[in-house]
């Protein structure tokens, strides 16, 4: 039985992962090399051929892996990732209670800041959406990923926030970062990312990948899971 496999995961599902992970490390005597970054970052690394055992992204880049024969087998899923606004801990929430006064909060900001992961796409969307682009200008930032985002919004003691999924929050959290949940965004405009894991095509130990992947399906898994901010 291979000592490690290689996992490459989206960042935003890394606290549920990782606590998958070491469980299946104790039943197993297998271990799991994790390498986080954002979930499109997954399907261009898959994409240009990088060796690895499992892939963990959103299911709509495990769509375009499956069309190019990059994952093999079954997927398994995960589970939806909310979208949130961040702020540092202490700070006063707006109102996100309507899409019309998640538009204002946008905009009485001193800046906004976005991701680079699946997140960071939907927010672009978003904000053309609301018609914000031309209106918010310069105070719609884009960082590289959560971590950076984080880092920011803890030592800013201003009107500033992010535009996150909710596991990507708790992960950060849990590991001491000074922010806290402002709010979900309003239900009208809510997106909820789905994730999901799959066997590599290139993995040096094929079966040992699915098996690995078949254990986010058990209930402590779901468990593990639910406790790390999806639903």
């Amino acid at each position: 039985m291979a000592a490690t496999l290689k996992v490459l995961s989206a960042g935003a599902v890394r606290q549920g992962v990782v606590a998958v992970a070491k469980n299946f490390e104790r039943a197993s005597g297998t271990g799991a090399d994790m390498d986080f970054s954002s979930a499109p970052k997954v399907k261009a690394r898959a994409l240009a051929g990088e060796q690895a055992d499992v892939l963990i992204a959103s299911s709509t880049a495990l769509d375009a892996l499956a069309q190019e024969t990059k994952i093999v087998g079954d997927r398994a899923t995960l589970g939806r990732s909310r979208m949130v606004v961040v702020m540092r801990k202490g700070a006063t929430a707006p109102d996100l209670s309507t899409a019309a006064a998640f538009r204002k909060a946008m905009l009485d900001a001193e800046f906004i800041l976005n991701n680079q992961g699946s997140s960071g796409i939907y927010a672009e969307q978003l904000i053309d959406r609301l018609d914000l682009r031309k209106a918010m200008g310069a105070k719609f930032r884009t960082v590289q990923n959560g971590a950076e985002m984080v880092e920011i919004l803890a030592s800013h003691p201003g009107r500033a926030f992010g535009l996150a999924q909710i596991s990507n929050l708790i992960d950060h959290v849990g590991r001491g970062a000074a922010v806290e949940l402002a709010g979900f965004f309003p239900e009208e405009i809510q997106n909820a990312t789905l994730y999901q894991a799959a066997a590599s095509a290139n993995s040096r130990d094929p079966a040992l990948a699915e098996r690995f992947v078949r254990t986010f399906a058990s209930a402590e898994s779901r468990k593990l899971l639910t406790a790390s901010g999806l639903d």
